[in-house]
């Protein structure tokens, strides 16, 4: 069982076991999707309203940016809002797919379930996670596995995931899970083609760009809160973005908080920024990184993040 108050902050490299593209690989996506008039992507946002010149200029503008994603991209281009969120949307649906989810031999989120315990001890409510990814893939992972495991209704399983497992987007979603969301949500799983339009246009809508107002984003402000409550925080697949770490508080944590971080990929240079940054809040302690080889999963398998 997971005993001190333990924060998980997700990013996009998380999601890459499930299949999901990490931000550059999105961006790579989309506009691939759209280098011809012909192309999947391209007739879906055609059916969605836009213009061909509207979804011309988005593409060439997003591929010469320079931008790491396309969230990123929307920040600063804002006349791209609703044709980029729409974009965002169609080229994510699709890997919401419980093969991938289940059937994946580098499953953190698997790894998190053993280290909770029992029903009784997920009551406790010692674990929270703050994920700044679209996808509903660790709700849903929750959700199944708390029926299929344990035996419970849906209904008691969709209680255990809103308040002894709270599981914040800080940059919304795509679209709500029917358990958590109620009637007219969507279920986990690929839109059927003919619906794909409308399911995309719709969950452009439950996408937040902080462009579009950090001050009134309640789930950022929730985050906050977790931060400020936390006894260990443990970035996963996260890239570190100053302004991403900035917007969530970290300089807030407590002074004895223990903080955990995965660093797939990163180099030197980019270790000793990261450190840097944790550093520049006096009294607070610094941040453990794992090593470049290192996934989320091999990260916790590594360090004793849930140990008492």
């Amino acid at each position: 069982m997971i005993e001190r108050q333990t924060l998980l902050v997700v990013g996009a490299g998380a999601s890459i076991p499930f299949k999901f593209p990490s931000g550059r690989e999105l961006v790579t996506a989309v506009c691939a999707g759209l280098r011809k008039d012909n192309r999947q992507l391209f007739q879906l946002l055609r059916a969605c309203g836009f213009g061909a010149e509207q979804i011309v200029a988005f593409r060439d503008a997003l591929a010469r940016s320079g931008r790491p994603s396309v969230d990123r991209f929307l920040e600063f281009r804002t006349e791209f809002m609703a044709v980029g969120k729409t974009a965002i949307a169609a080229t994510l649906i699709p890997f919401e797919g419980e093969d991938a989810l289940f059937g994946s031999d580098r499953n953190w989120i698997e790894y998190v379930w053993h280290q909770l315990g029992d029903l009784h001890d997920i009551a406790q409510g010692q674990l929270s996670i703050v994920t700044f990814n679209y996808d509903r893939a660790i709700e849903h992972y929750l959700l199944t596995v708390l029926q299929s495991a344990h035996g419970v209704t849906p209904e008691k399983a969709t209680r255990y995931v809103q308040q002894a497992i709270p599981i914040i987007h800080v940059y919304g979603e795509l679209g709500g899970l029917p358990l958590l969301d109620g009637r007219g949500a969507r279920p986990y799983q690929p839109a059927d083609p003919r619906s794909a339009p409308a399911v995309a246009f719709a969950a452009k809508d439950s996408i937040k760009i902080v462009h579009e107002g950090v001050d009134d984003n309640l789930a950022l402000g929730r985050a906050r809160q977790l931060v400020t409550e936390a006894n260990v925080i443990c970035f996963l697949g996260f890239g570190y973005l100053p302004e991403n770490l900035k917007r969530i508080g970290i300089h807030d944590r407590k002074a004895d908080a223990i903080v955990w971080g995965s660093a797939h990929g990163v180099g030197h240079a980019q270790r000793h920024e990261i450190d840097r940054i944790f550093k520049e809040a006096a009294g607070k302690q610094p941040i453990i990184l794992g090593g470049p080889a290192d996934d989320a999963l091999e990260f916790l398998r590594q360090h004793p993040v849930f140990a008492p």
